[in-house]
C-alpha cells in the first residue's frame, strides 16, 4: 500500500519535494507492513462470559498493545508529506530562506491577507506585508492560483489544512490513535460434553468487542479455535480529524500532496513559456 508519486516534470521543477514525497511513501509502506504484522500476531483472545439471560456471550479481549512504532511511523509519514510542500515553496522563493512554508490559513480572507505584498494602513495602524508575500513576489499570480485553485484553508474543507495541523501536533506529542475490531470468523467450540456445538462461526463485532448472545442458553461452551479478527486503526484528533482510518487517510494524503505539487509545477512552467 503506497501512495502515488509526483510527475517527472514536477521532479525537475521541485526535485527536493519529490524526494520528500518518496520518503513519505516509504514510511506509509513501512507502517502498513508493521500493522499487518501486528494483526498476524496473537494480539487478542476470544473468551466466553455469562450474560443476563443465563446463556453465554463471546467477547474478544486485547492482550497485546499496539506497538509504539505505529504512531511514530504515522508521525514520520505526515511530517514528510508536509515537508514536501514546504520544500516546494522554498525552491520557489529562496533556497536559503528556511522560513518558507506552504501557505495555509483558517479562512479564505485570512489567506488573502497573508499574501499581501504591500504594507496596509487600517484604522491608523500600518500592517507589514503578509507572511506569504515573498511567494507572490517570486512568482507573480501564484497567490490567486493557490487561493482559488488549491484552496488550502479550513473553510474550504481542504485536507492540506488538516495535514499541517496533524504535523504540528505530532511535534509535541504522538497522535491519538484508537483501534477497532470489526469482524471475526472461523470460531469453533465444544459443549460441556466435548461435543462440537459451534462450527466455523463468523460474526460482526459490537463496539465493545462482544458477540452475542449466541443462543446456547444455560449451556457452557469452550472455544477451541478461531481466526484472527479484522481490525482497523483510526486517527482521533479532536478539532482536526476524528474516526478516520489511518491507512486510507495516508494514501489520500499522499495523493493530495502529489496532485498539489504537480499543479503548482504546471503553473510555474506555464509562466515561463
Amino acid at each position: 500500500m503506497v501512495g502515488p508519486t509526483i510527475s517527472d516534470n514536477s521532479r525537475r521543477v521541485f526535485p527536493s519535494a519529490g524526494l520528500k514525497h518518496d520518503w513519505a511513501n516509504h514510511h506509509i509502506q513501512a507502517l502498513h507492513q508493521q500493522w499487518r504484522a501486528f494483526l498476524e500476531s496473537d494480539f487478542c483472545e476470544v473468551a466466553t462470559e455469562d450474560d443476563a439471560t443465563g446463556g453465554q456471550t463471546l467477547r474478544i479481549y486485547s492482550v497485546k498493545k499496539m506497538p509504539a512504532t505505529i504512531p511514530l511511523m504515522l508521525g514520520d509519514a505526515i511530517h514528510a508529506l508536509n515537508s514536501a510542500l514546504d520544500h516546494m515553496i522554498t525552491d520557489l522563493v529562496d533556497v536559503n530562506d528556511h522560513r518558507s512554508n506552504f501557505p495555509r490559513d483558517e479562512t479564505r480572507e485570512q489567506l488573502v491577507a497573508a499574501f499581501r505584498t504591500e504594507p496596509e494602513t487600517i484604522a491608523g495602524r500600518t500592517k507589514k506585508k503578509g507572511r506569504y508575500a515573498a511567494i507572490e513576489e517570486a512568482v507573480p499570480g501564484i497567490a490567486q492560483f493557490i487561493i482559488d485553485d488549491i484552496q488550502p484553508y479550513r473553510g474550504a474543507d481542504n485536507f492540506l489544512w488538516a495535514l499541517n495541523k496533524l504535523d504540528v501536533r505530532d511535534k509535541h506529542r504522538m497522535l491519538i490513535l484508537i483501534t477497532g475490531l470489526s469482524h471475526i470468523s472461523g470460531i469453533n467450540a465444544v459443549n460441556e460434553n466435548g461435543e462440537p456445538c459451534i462450527r466455523d462461526f463468523s460474526a460482526v463485532l459490537k463496539t465493545d468487542g462482544s458477540i452475542g448472545p449466541i443462543g446456547f442458553t444455560r449451556q457452557k461452551i469452550e472455544i477451541t479455535s478461531y481466526n484472527k479478527p479484522s481490525a482497523e486503526i483510526f486517527i482521533n484528533e479532536p478539532g482536526v480529524m476524528t474516526q478516520q482510518r489511518v491507512m486510507p487517510t495516508l494514501v489520500y494524503a499522499s495523493q493530495t500532496v502529489s496532485e498539489t505539487i504537480d499543479r503548482v509545477a504546471q503553473f510555474v512552467l506555464s509562466k515561463k513559456r
